[in-house]
C-alpha cells in the first residue's frame, strides 16, 4: 500500500483519539436512532506485529472494515448478501464519519482497544444507491419485549429462577433496525402483567407503552420441552397494525438450555430485522418525481420542513428551484408509491395535498397554505421541470407574483 494512504490514515486515527477523548463520553448520548443505523458499536481490536503502532494501524483498519460489513448487511436485504460491495481501505476512511476508542492497552508488539466506528449516513447510501441496492432508510419505533417461561404446569415471567428472561437481561441489545426494550419485572410490571397469568387474553398493555415510551410489546413465550424449546413470537399493541406478524420456531437442545435459547434470541431479532427491511426498504433505481410548493411565513418554517425531509426514508433527494419570502418550490425524487410517501411524510409532521387546480402543497402546520389555495386561481397552469433553473430569490413561482 502506498506511503501516503498510511500517513492520512494515522493523522485520521490521532484526530479522532484526540477528539473522543472529549466526545466519546457523551456519544451515546448525542447519537439518534437514525444514527445507529450507521454506528457500529463492541469492536474488539487484539492486533500483534512488529510493534505496537503498526498492531494498532493495523488493527483498527480491520475494525473499521468489519464495522463496514456490518453496516452494508445491517441495512440491506439478505438476499442482496452476495451483492454487496466490497472496499479498498482508501476508500473506507471516505466513509467513516469518527471513531471512538477506549480501553486501550499495549506492549512492544500488541495493541488491545474497544473501537466504535460511526458512518457518513449520505456517503454510505450512496454507494448501496450506485449498486442498485435496496436498502432500509429508517428505524422501527421501540418495542418491550416479556420473556414468558413455560415448563411443565409452571408459566413465569418476572421470577427471579425465569432463565428466558435471565438470558435478556444478560444481553446488550444493540439492534438499531428494531429496538428492544426489556422491562424491569419490578412491582408496577408485575401489576400490568398479571393478567396473562389469571387466565385473561389481555393485560395491561398501555401501561407497559407509558412506562417505557414504545410502540408495543412482543410475547416472547418459550416451551421447554425435554429435547427442544418452542418459542412463539407475539406482537401486541402496535400503534400501527400489521406491521409485524406473529411467527414460531423450534430449536433443539443437543448444545444445552443456554446455546439454546442463545439460538433463539439471535433467531428473533433477524427475523425481526428481516421483516422490517422487507416492509421498509427503498431502492432508487426506478425514483419518481413530484413538484411541490411549501407556503412559510419564516426561514424557520422552511428549516422545520427541511428537517424532516431529510430524514424520509422514501425520498432520494429533493431539489431546491425557488424560494420567495412566502413559499418555497422544491422537486422531490422519491421511491414506493406517491399514497406511501405521502403517508411516511405524515408521520412525520407533514402533510402532502392536492388541491383542484392540481397544485401539490406540503406544510406543516395551517399557517401558510390557506394563502396559496386563495392565489390558486391566479396560477397560470404553467408547467414546471424539476430541471428548471433559478437565478433569484425573488421569482415568479408558478406564474404567481405579487
Amino acid at each position: 500500500m502506498r506511503i501516503d494512504f498510511y500517513i492520512r490514515r494515522s493523522i485520521f486515527i490521532v484526530f479522532f483519539t484526540i477528539f473522543t477523548f472529549y466526545y466519546g463520553v457523551f456519544s451515546a448520548f448525542a447519537f439518534s436512532d437514525y444514527d445507529s443505523l450507521f454506528t457500529v458499536r463492541g469492536l474488539r481490536v487484539d492486533k500483534t506485529d512488529a510493534t505496537a503502532a503498526i498492531a494498532r494501524e493495523k488493527g483498527i483498519l480491520e475494525a473499521e472494515q468489519r464495522a463496514y460489513e456490518i453496516v452494508l448487511n445491517r441495512l440491506t436485504l439478505s438476499r442482496d448478501n452476495s451483492k454487496l460491495p466490497s472496499i479498498l481501505p482508501e476508500e473506507l476512511v471516505n466513509l467513516v464519519q469518527d471513531l471512538s476508542i477506549s480501553g486501550e492497552k499495549t506492549s512492544s508488539v500488541r495493541y488491545m482497544a474497544d473501537v466504535i466506528v460511526r458512518f457518513k449516513p449520505e456517503a454510505i447510501k450512496k454507494l448501496l444507491q450506485d449498486n442498485s441496492l435496496s436498502f432500509v432508510n429508517s428505524v422501527s419505533k421501540p418495542f418491550a419485549i416479556l420473556p414468558i417461561y413455560k415448563e411443565g404446569i409452571r408459566t413465569i415471567l418476572w421470577e427471579d429462577d425465569n432463565p428466558w428472561f435471565k438470558y435478556w437481561r444478560e444481553q446488550d441489545i444493540d439492534n438499531p433496525i428494531v429496538p428492544l426494550i426489556l422491562p424491569y419485572g419490578d412491582a408496577i410490571d408485575s401489576e400490568s402483567t398479571s393478567a396473562l397469568f389469571s387466565g385473561s387474553s389481555s393485560f395491561n398493555v398501555q401501561s407497559l407503552k407509558e412506562r417505557y415510551k414504545v410502540s408495543g410489546v412482543f410475547l416472547l413465550e418459550m416451551v421447554h420441552n425435554k429435547d427442544f424449546l418452542n418459542i412463539t413470537v407475539t406482537p401486541i399493541g402496535e400503534n400501527k397494525e400489521g406491521s409485524f406478524r406473529s411467527f414460531s420456531m423450534t430449536v433443539s437442545l443437543n448444545a444445552g438450555l443456554r446455546r439454546g435459547m442463545s439460538a433463539a434470541g439471535e433467531a428473533i431479532i433477524n427475523q425481526l430485522n428481516n421483516e422490517w427491511k422487507e416492509n421498509n426498504a427503498v431502492s432508487f433505481s426506478e425514483a419518481s418525481f413530484i413538484v411541490v410548493i411549501v407556503p412559510i411565513t419564516t426561514l424557520k418554517d422552511w428549516l422545520d420542513v427541511k428537517s424532516i425531509l431529510d430524514k424520509a426514508s422514501f425520498i432520494k433527494h429533493y431539489d431546491l428551484q425557488a424560494i420567495r419570502k412566502d413559499k418555497v418550490q422544491l422537486t422531490i425524487y422519491f421511491s414506493r408509491s406517491l399514497s406511501q410517501l405521502t403517508g411516511e411524510l405524515s408521520s412525520g409532521g407533514l402533510t402532502l395535498e392536492q388541491t383542484g387546480k392540481g397544485l401539490w402543497l406540503l406544510y406543516k402546520d395551517k399557517k401558510g397554505e390557506e394563502k396559496i389555495f386563495k392565489e390558486e386561481e391566479g396560477f397560470s397552469g404553467l408547467k414546471v421541470s424539476p430541471e428548471a433553473s433559478i437565478e433569484t430569490e425573488e421569482i415568479s413561482i408558478w406564474g404567481l407574483s405579487d
